[in-house]
């Protein structure tokens, strides 16, 4: 969705930042538990990334 987005000039910001945790956590195990049972925490960075 990201890079379709991109292609069409049309933002996503909420996939954007679901993509960076995504992507990270695979890198990183350790990173998915800083989301993991804590949907207040991903809100949070959600909300910020629809403000961008």
């Amino acid at each position: 969705m990201v890079d379709a987005g991109r292609r069409v000039d049309v933002p996503t910001p909420v996939n954007s930042v679901l993509w960076a945790i995504l992507e990270k956590s695979t890198k990183i195990p350790a990173e998915w538990e800083r989301y993991r049972r804590q949907p207040d925490r991903l809100k949070a960075l959600l909300r910020t990334a629809v403000r961008l």
